[in-house]
């Protein structure tokens, strides 16, 4: 595997992490929580597998491109939710 795959991956993994982390600072009802939280999982994984499909296709590695795909997904909502943090909207 290419270390340019494993880096990539790594930070793509601690973009999720943190999105579903601060995710709860933001929701306070749990149901709406949850709901987003599945929403992004299972978005995140399903273009995850596409990506390591394409991937075995063209000889590439699927493991961190599944994982890479599951970051993709998470950069808009942790980049919104970076934001919110630095300007103070946290829930009350």
């Amino acid at each position: 595997m290419s270390v340019g795959y494993f880096v990539v991956a790594v930070l793509s993994l601690f973009v999720a992490a943190y999105a579903q982390v601060t995710l709860r600072n933001f929701v306070a009802d749990p149901r709406r929580l949850r709901g987003l939280r599945l929403l992004l999982i299972g978005l995140g994984a399903a273009v995850g597998w596409a990506s390591a499909r394409m991937g075995i296709l063209q000889g590439l590695p699927p493991a961190p491109l599944f994982v890479i795909g599951l970051g993709l997904v998470h950069v808009p909502a942790a980049c919104v939710l970076f934001l919110k943090a630095r300007r103070g909207e946290r829930r009350s």
